[in-house]
């Protein structure tokens, strides 16, 4: 589907589909998935299967294997439509098996099959990497040489990630370290133990030395098994740091992550506009000009996001600025529309069970996931 082929709020991105069963299987688990009656683990195999967790994904050497990166933001706002809980633990899957694609080596080697398949689940732990290279946070994970129970020379990963999803037992996370493999772990008594080098790091839930963290009552998305994880691996293997262009990595992977998160968002948010538009009736139609504005941002957002991924990986590559702005109005959108939907479902929106009401609880987790609202804000007021 062309660029100019968007014109209403509810036209795919493109004609890649999740095949018509499948999305059906998902929306009639969308209300259970929310409430953590299920978990988004039992459909990634699916959607493995379906060959819909690595479209677009590029490996060491450059070649793209299946599909492309605008097939893959068409999948999974087709599937936010449905269950935002099942589109973002996708986001997840498909940003893990990017990191390991791009950097390869033996620990790649091991789990990227199983990856792609949806057998092994993949969680993306760079949420505070991105954080870090905006200058807007600090990396919780410590890359060191092992002070005990690792032998002579071993190396070290400890401390924490304070949130992270898909944290399923034999999970497989990527994330970021400070420290040097090559020298003592980083001197706490350091003015600033974060400025030296820094690496990308990956682990498995199963190792010895992690731990995750208490189940959360989440507001919404508590099929997602979302919490924190502890790190004290004394016995860290080399081959698990997989890269240490540290830099030159995040400008790579960020403006893929920020818009398959901006295809969530608007896969929630077409959802929810046609929600609100159909409840323009009677007294309700004092929203119309609300309703119908939305619209119109829609179409103009979906049509940006489709012009920004034509252009990743190109010589016309989008700025920092394009991207983190298409990433928060994106995120504008879905909590816009869905509060509309809201007012026109009247009573019935009120509802937990209702369609309404879950989408209207899953909207409220945009704003604060990372980048935050607030965090996207900050990164543009500094860019001008």
């Amino acid at each position: 589907m062309s660029l100019d082929a968007i014109s209403r709020p509810t036209d795919a991105l493109t004609t890649t589909a999740v095949p018509a069963e499948l999305l059906e299987t998902i929306a009639e688990a969308a209300p259970a998935l929310d409430r953590g009656d299920r978990q988004v683990a039992e459909f990634l195999p699916e959607l493995g299967r379906a060959g819909l967790l690595d479209l677009g994904v590029a490996g060491s050497d450059g070649q793209t294997a299946n599909g492309t990166l605008l097939d893959q933001a068409s999948v999974i706002e087709a599937i936010a439509r449905h269950s935002l809980s099942l589109a973002f633990a996708l986001w997840g899957q498909r940003m893990a098996i990017d990191y390991l694609a791009t950097t390869g080596g033996s620990f790649a080697d091991r789990h990227l099959d199983r990856l792609r398949r949806g057998e092994t689940i993949g969680v993306s732990g760079m949420a505070p990497a991105f954080k870090a290279s905006a200058g807007a946070g600090e990396l919780g994970l410590e890359l060191g040489t092992g002070e005990s129970g690792g032998g002579a020379g071993s190396l070290a990963l400890r401390g924490k990630l304070e949130w992270a999803s898909n944290l399923y037992p034999d999970a497989v996370i990527v994330s970021a370290a400070y420290g040097s493999a090559d020298s003592r772990s980083a001197d706490p008594t350091a003015a600033a133990p974060q400025t030296g080098p820094k690496s990308i790091v990956a682990f498995s839930l199963s190792e010895a030395g992690v731990s995750v963290g208490p189940e959360l009552d989440l507001l919404a998305l508590k099929g997602t098994a979302s919490t924190s994880v502890s790190v004290e691996i004394t016995d860290y293997d080399r081959e698990q740091i997989i890269g240490e262009d540290f830099a030159g990595l995040l400008a790579r992977w960020r403006p893929v992550a920020a818009v398959l998160q901006s295809s969530f968002c608007l896969g929630l948010a077409a959802s929810a506009h046609s929600g609100a538009e159909a409840g323009l009736h009677g007294i309700n139609g004092v929203f119309t000009d609300d309703v119908e504005g939305e619209g119109r941002a829609l179409v103009e957002a979906k049509s940006r996001l489709v012009d920004i991924i034509h252009r990743i990986g190109t010589a016309d590559r989008p700025d920092p600025r394009e991207v983190l702005s298409l990433r928060l109005e994106a995120g504008r959108l879905a909590t816009a529309t869905s509060a509309l939907e809201i007012r026109t479902a009247g009573g019935r929106g009120y509802a937990v069970g209702s369609h309404a009401n879950r989408r209207f609880r899953e909207a409220t987790f945009i704003p604060v996931q990372s980048p935050s609202e607030s965090q996207l804000r900050w990164e543009l007021d500094r860019l001008g």
